[in-house]
C-alpha cells in the first residue's frame, strides 16, 4: 500500500465523528446500526482484492470497538467481532493476489484444537454451543490472523497508522464512558475492581483495550508522530485515558501496556546516539506525567488506588493472594491436567470441574492454564509452539525489521492472555501484528 491511510481520511474529521459515536452510544438502536455496518468490511475487501492490507484495518477497527459494542448492547452476540474478524480475514486471504505462502503449521494448530470437542462434557447441546464458542473462537481467530500477518511486508508508516485506527475507537469509549459513569465523588471505592466506572461492564476488558490505548499514545509520542495534529490535544487525551485506565482498578491492562512500551522506547533509542540520555529523558517525562495522574486519580478515590497497586484490601492490610484468585484458578487447572494429561477435560471442562468439585467458580483468566486443562498433553505442546515461533521469527528478521514492535506486540498478547486469557479479540489480533516483517530504516512522516 504505497499511501498511508490517513492520506485518504482527514484525522481530525474520524475524530470528531468517533466523539459523536460515543455520546450516541447511548442509544441501543444507534449501536446496532453502527456495528451492523461493519460488516460492510467484508464488501469493501472482497471489492479491493484486499490490495491495500484493507483486512487488516478493518479486524484492528473492529477490536478496537469490541469492548464498546459489548458495553452498550451493541455486539448482536458475545463473540460477534471474533467471527467478524474471522470473515475479514478469509475473505483478505481468499481474494487478494500474492505469492507469499500461507503457514500450514498455524492450521494444523487450529485444528488440534478443534480435537477438544470430541471430550466435551457439556449436559445440553445449548451450552456445548456456548462453551465451543467462548473457548475456542478467540483461538481459531489467532491461527487466522497468523496465517494472515505471517511475513506481511508493512512499513513503520503503516503500522503506526493502522495503530491509530485503533484508537478512534477507543476515543468512543472514553467518551461513553464520561457520559455515563456516576460522579466520582458519589462511588464508594474498595480494593477490588471496579464496575461503577466501567458502566457496569467487566473492568478486566476495559483495562485491557485502554491499555492498548496507552501503548500507542506512547508509541506515536517516541515515534514523533502527533494523533490530532495537535500536541495539546494529544496530551489531553493521553492524560484522561490513563486517568480512566486507573479509576478501572484493573491492573493487567495498565502493566501490559506499560511493559510494551518500555520495549519499544528502549529498541528506538538504542539506534541513536546518546541512548542512555534520551532513554533517560522520554522515561522520565512519561513517569512523571503517570504519577501526577496516579496521585490525582487516588486522591479522588481515598487511597484505595494505592491499596488497589500495592496489594492490600480495603482496610489497608495486605491481602494473601494479590492475583485476585488467578493462582488459584490456575492451581486448580494444572491439578485437572493432571488427572486428565492426555486429552484435558475437553473444551470447556475446566469450568464443570470447577463447578463439580467446589474449586474456584467461573471461567479462567489464564489460557495457558486453559489450554493445559481442556487440551491435555496437546495444549501443551500448543502453548510452547505460540511462545517460541514468533520469538524465532522475531530473531531471524531481527536485522532487516522494526522489530521493536514485534516484540511489544508479543509481550501484549502474553501478558493479556494471563490476567483476561481470551475473552476479547485483542490478544489474538496482537498476537498475528508480532509476525509482520515491518520494514526497517523507513523515512517516518512527522505529523
Amino acid at each position: 500500500m504505497k499511501n498511508t491511510f490517513f492520506k485518504k481520511f482527514k484525522v481530525q474529521n474520524l475524530i470528531l465523528l468517533h466523539i459523536l459515536i460515543g455520546v450516541l452510544a447511548i442509544s441501543k438502536p444507534f449501536i446496532l446500526v453502527f456495528s451492523s455496518l461493519l460488516l460492510y468490511g467484508i464488501f469493501q475487501i472482497i471489492s479491493s482484492k484486499n490490495s491495500g492490507n484493507q483486512a487488516l484495518y478493518w479486524c484492528i477497527y473492529a477490536v478496537g470497538s469490541e469492548v464498546l459494542f459489548r458495553m452498550t448492547g451493541g455486539a448482536f452476540f458475545h463473540e460477534y467481532i471474533k467471527y467478524l474478524c474471522m470473515f475479514y480475514l478469509i475473505s483478505g486471504i481468499a481474494i487478494e493476489r500474492t505469492n507469499r505462502k500461507i503457514p500450514r503449521i498455524y492450521l494444523l494448530y487450529i485444528i488440534l484444537l478443534l480435537l477438544s470437542i470430541l471430550f466435551a462434557q457439556q449436559e445440553t447441546f445449548k451450552s456445548f454451543i456456548q462453551e465451543v464458542s467462548f473457548n475456542l473462537s478467540g483461538p481459531i481467530l489467532l491461527g487466522l490472523v497468523a496465517m494472515y500477518s505471517y511475513k506481511r511486508i508493512l512499513s513503520a508508516n503503516q503500522m503506526l497508522d493502522l495503530l491509530k485506527v485503533s484508537l478512534l475507537p477507543i476515543i468512543s469509549i472514553l467518551v461513553y464512558l464520561f457520559s455515563n459513569t456516576t460522579s466520582i465523588s458519589q462511588i464508594s471505592f474498595v480494593s477490588a475492581a471496579n464496575f461503577e466506572t466501567t458502566v457496569g461492564y467487566g473492568p478486566n476488558q476495559v483495562s485491557t483495550i485502554l491499555g492498548f490505548g496507552i501503548f500507542i499514545f506512547i508509541v506515536l509520542y517516541v515515534y514523533k508522530v502527533k494523533f490530532t495534529s495537535f500536541l495539546i490535544f494529544d496530551i489531553l487525551i493521553f492524560g484522561y485515558l490513563i486517568y480512566r485506565e486507573l479509576l478501572t482498578f484493573s491492573r493487567g491492562g495498565l502493566i501490559a501496556g506499560v511493559f510494551a512500551s518500555i520495549i519499544i522506547i528502549y529498541y528506538y533509542l538504542k539506534t541513536k546516539p546518546k541512548l542512555f540520555l534520551s532513554f533517560v529523558r522520554i522515561s522520565l517525562i512519561t513517569f512523571v506525567f503517570g504519577s501526577l495522574i496516579f496521585n490525582y486519580t487516588t486522591e479522588k478515590t481515598g487511597d484505595m488506588l494505592t491499596y488497589r497497586f500495592q496489594g492490600k484490601n480495603t482496610y489497608g492490610d495486605k491481602k494473601e493472594d494479590i492475583s485476585s484468585n488467578r493462582i488459584g484458578f490456575i492451581n486448580d487447572e494444572f491439578k485437572i491436567f493432571l488427572n486428565n494429561p492426555f486429552f484435558g477435560a475437553g473444551v470447556g471442562g475446566s469450568k464443570y470441574h470447577r463447578e463439580q468439585n467446589s474449586m474456584y467458580k467461573g471461567s479462567t483468566h489464564s489460557e495457558i492454564g486453559r489450554l493445559l486443562s481442556e487440551h491435555g498433553i496437546i495444549g501443551l505442546f500448543l502453548f510452547i509452539f505460540l511462545f517460541v515461533f514468533p520469538l524465532k521469527h522475531i530473531y531471524k528478521y531481527r536485522q532487516f525489521t522494526e522489530y521493536s514492535f514485534s516484540l511489544a506486540f508479543f509481550i501484549l498478547w502474553f501478558l493479556t492472555i494471563n490476567h483476561s486469557a481470551m475473552r476479547l479479540a485483542f490478544p489474538s489480533f496482537i498476537y498475528g501484528l508480532s509476525l509482520i516483517i515491518i520494514r526497517k530504516n523507513e523515512h517516518i512522516i512527522h505529523r
